[in-house]
């Protein structure tokens, strides 16, 4: 019996081909939406919960507040003193185990023998490869215990212990040594440290903090990680009893004890410490030292909303066009009545049918899902789950969800027929006025929605491209080259020689040689400054330039001169933020004045004057300043190295001519090869490294076009449903218009006006939420587009165009048909 029922659904959606393919596209949208968006967020919600015992471990953080020139100041640390991990776990009994970690932005030679640039080469082939990393990390030798970070080669318990040992990443292992087992193969770090492989971990899943790729044991430097003055390390914590408040609570009465010996330095700064959870990491606004993307836990609710939504909406388009099946088939439930047909097999028969369009949908959802997988997550950054890794309560969400729409879908035209008599049933011609209602609404969400999407959309994008197309004109001519990581002995001389030789390559125009330039993330505030006898100092931004840095990077000389070549050690050149800090009145005032600089903790005072002010640099770019000294500090140029050896040139800058880059960058790579052998040229355009910065701007503009193509395709696809629902209402009215002279273009105007009146009232609605959202988002750009009345007309003809577009078609089926049919039936 089952089966015969099965063989009437498909007869039956094949007979109806239109509306099935309607109502099986749109739930296809929908089930991929939910199942996508949905759980991508719940994953990331849950980000850093798979570690064993995530609830009771929790990261050190510092709060630091300070009041400047009666501007009171506020920053979060992520990471602490390294000093403090070991004493923590001596002082607390109620702390199980302590792990540090120093990620290789904040590598120095101090803790460490080397900087943040780092080189690995291979040694146990005939061809030595070097390969430059970005995402190493020095650890505790308890790192792989502390944290669930399943080994594939390697004991955890002991696989750091040794000195100079490494673990890879499967894939890291994989690009080194392809094939081939890399436990105890030899790897050379920065061409002067023999590291030994010692394990192999799984690669870091994307709901995690926890960023590298390669981790290096700390064995032969512990004296220094745990004597160090000021140097910082991400410090984990696990407590025997997830009571994280006592904890933090306990923490505090140890501040003078932890930073005593630090805060003497520091006149006006407060400290506190406090105890963030594991799983609240990732969600961590901006801490200084953290390098991941953080995540925002409102954004992914948005998104799990939005799942939700165009599920629903897929779902009502469904139920919309069972709506009108069920009228189209009250004769065949009215003769099924008659011939004594019991309600059960009438709720199979409409189940069975239910079942075999969300079975098609379910089909088709899944295939695309596969096939979208990669390019999805490249484009969008959003990773689609495997279904058989999901966890059994997503598996079930899941099937409740599906579920819950089949039977509610498969139940409608049951309880619409069930309330009439078969007589009733035969004389129905047209939907109730509830029915009605309901679809009318269900339009104007839609539409609302559509619009404050698509509005958004365009806003986002049109203030990327303002950003981005208008950074500097500089930035888009200028190739930066890193220095050699392995720097040979008389590294300054050898860097302004060839800053000379690249300068003569034809299609060059300018070369300049910095410690770092705006946006490179090795620009730290490890300065000082201070008025000759005041006891007043300030923490600076610093860089060591040459005479061309300024016009290259479009610095505006605001008073005072320029560097000249070769100029004296003792000069400086501060920017405005740097001398209003300072207390000068005005940039003149600035200018001639003699002040004391010094290296961050080590109060060696240097005198030195000040012989130009230069205008302000912003570190976020275009993003707006919040607050005094938010991104810019103030910031101090020497002359090079003159004064400070440690300031070498990091960088060398060129300014080129766009038509000969090709030939630029192979003869600067063959001079660099000469100079510095051994070494991995590496070069890439300012304008790359600033567009780094709004990443994840680009990646929410690229979600955006998501979420409207998909709110424009649901809305289309209910507006199938609506205007076909439309057509049945008005079948016999048309039908008389027509008999009486009625044109197509004044039937077609009838059966659009109440769409258009649906789309006219989204419109008000929509547009205060879409200026509102709008303004949120271009406020925290210092550069805006200014919003204008074109920026909402233009999306909201976009969508009505697309809108009636879509049911065009319908519409002048409907205004051509022979009134005689229509009227016929009635």
């Amino acid at each position: 019996m089952l089966l015969n029922y099965l063989k009437l659904s498909l007869r039956l959606m094949a007979r109806s081909p239109y509306y099935t393919f309607i109502s099986v596209s749109g739930l296809t949208i929908g089930i991929i939406s939910f199942y996508v968006l949905w759980f991508y967020a719940e994953s990331q919600l849950d980000s850093d919960k798979y570690h064993a015992n995530s609830e009771r471990i929790v990261r050190i953080c510092t709060n630091w507040d300070w009041v400047d020139n009666g501007v009171t100041g506020h920053s979060i640390a992520g990471g602490m003193r390294s000093s403090v991990g070991p004493r923590v776990k001596e002082d607390f009994p109620e702390v199980e185990d302590v792990t540090r970690i120093l990620i290789q932005n904040s590598c120095n030679v101090e803790m460490v023998k080397h900087d943040l640039s780092m080189t690995l080469s291979t040694v146990d082939r005939g061809e030595e490869r070097i390969f430059k990393e970005s995402r190493a990390i020095y650890a505790d030798r308890n790192l792989f215990e502390f944290f669930s970070i399943p080994m594939l080669m390697g004991n955890a318990s002991n696989v750091l212990d040794e000195g100079n040992s490494i673990v890879l990443s499967s894939s890291t292992a994989t690009r080194y040594f392809g094939k081939a087992d890399p436990v105890g193969k030899l790897l050379k770090l920065s061409d002067s440290v023999m590291l030994k492989v010692t394990g192999v971990f799984e690669d870091l899943p994307d709901n995690t903090h926890l960023g590298f790729d390669m981790v290096i044991s700390n064995t032969p430097h512990l004296n220094a990680w745990n004597t160090s003055f000021v140097n910082f390390t991400n410090t984990y914590v696990r407590l025997r009893e997830s009571n994280i408040k006592s904890f933090e609570a306990r923490l505090n009465q140890h501040v003078d004890k932890y930073w005593g010996d630090l805060l003497k330095h520091y006149w006006n700064v407060q400290i506190s410490m406090f105890a963030q959870p594991l799983s609240e990491v990732s969600f961590s606004q901006s801490f200084n030292g953290d390098i991941f993307p953080q995540k925002s836990k409102p954004f992914l609710y948005t998104l799990q909303l939005i799942s939700l939504a165009i599920l629903f909406m897929a779902w009502a388009n469904h139920v919309n066009l069972s709506i009108i099946r069920t009228v189209k088939r009250f004769k065949e439930i009215a003769a099924r009545k008659v011939s004594g047909a019991a309600g059960r097999d009438m709720i199979k028969q409409f189940m069975i049918e239910s079942v075999a369009v969300y079975a098609l949908a379910i089909l088709l959802a899944f295939t695309v899902t596969q096939l979208i997988e990669r390019p999805f997550e490249s484009t969008f950054n959003i990773s689609i789950i495997d279904f058989i890794s999901m966890p059994f309560y997503g598996k079930l969400v899941l099937a409740a969800v599906i579920l819950v729409g089949i039977v509610t879908s498969g139940l409608y035209p049951v309880y619409s027929a069930s309330r009439l008599n078969a007589a009733s049933l035969f004389k129905m011609a047209k939907p109730s006025k509830e029915k009605r209602y309901f679809t009318t609404s269900l339009s104007i969400i839609q539409f609302s929605a559509a619009v404050v999407v698509i509005i958004v959309g365009l806003v986002v994008a049109l203030q990327l491209n303002n950003v981005l197309s208008k950074t500097s004109d500089a930035d888009k001519a200028v190739m930066i080259i890193e220095s050699p990581v392995h720097k040979p002995v008389g590294f300054s001389r050898l860097a302004s020689l060839f800053r000379e030789k690249v300068s003569r390559v034809p299609g060059v125009h300018t070369a300049s040689a910095a410690n770092y330039v705006t946006g490179d993330p090795s620009g730290v505030p490890d300065f000082e400054a201070k008025r000759i006898n005041s006891e007043h100092h300030y923490g600076m931004m610093r860089d060591g330039i040459d005479e061309n840095y300024l016009s290259l990077f479009n610095f505006r000389l605001l008073a005072g001169r320029n560097f000249v070549k070769d100029d004296r050690a003792d000069a400086v050149i501060i920017t405005r933020y740097a001398a209003e800090r300072l207390g000068f009145k005005d940039a003149e005032s600035a200018v001639g004045a003699q002040i004391h600089i010094s290296l961050g903790i080590v109060r060696s005072w240097q005198t030195v004057e000040i012989i130009g002010v230069v205008s302000d640099v912003n570190y976020g770019y275009h993003y707006k300043v919040i607050g005094e000294g938010s991104y810019d500090i103030g910031l101090v140029f020497t002359y090079g190295d003159k004064l400070f050896p440690y300031l070498v040139a990091e960088r060398i800058a060129l300014q080129l001519h766009p038509s000969k880059v090709k030939e630029v960058t192979t003869e600067v790579e063959k001079i660099f090869m000469e100079m510095f052998p051994g070494n991995v040229f590496m070069s890439y355009f300012h304008d790359d490294l600033v567009n780094q910065i709004y990443e994840n701007e680009k990646i929410i503009r690229n979600q955006i076009v998501l979420f409207t193509t998909l709110a424009i395709t649901i809305a289309c696809i209910g507006l199938l449903g609506i205007i076909s629902f439309e057509v049945i209402d008005r079948k016999k009215e048309i039908g008389i218009r027509k008999v009486l002279g009625a044109r197509l273009v004044q039937i077609g105007l009838l059966l659009i006006r109440t769409t258009g009146y649906q789309i006219l009232f989204a419109v008000v609605i929509s547009i205060p939420v879409a200026w509102y959202l709008s303004n949120q988002y271009i406020d925290k750009f210092s550069r805006q587009i200014q919003l204008s009345w074109w920026h909402f007309a233009a999306p909201i003809s976009l969508l009505a165009l697309v809108l009636i577009s879509t049911i065009i078609s319908t519409v002048w089926k409907a205004a051509r048909s022979n009134p005689v049919e229509a009227l016929k039936d009635e």
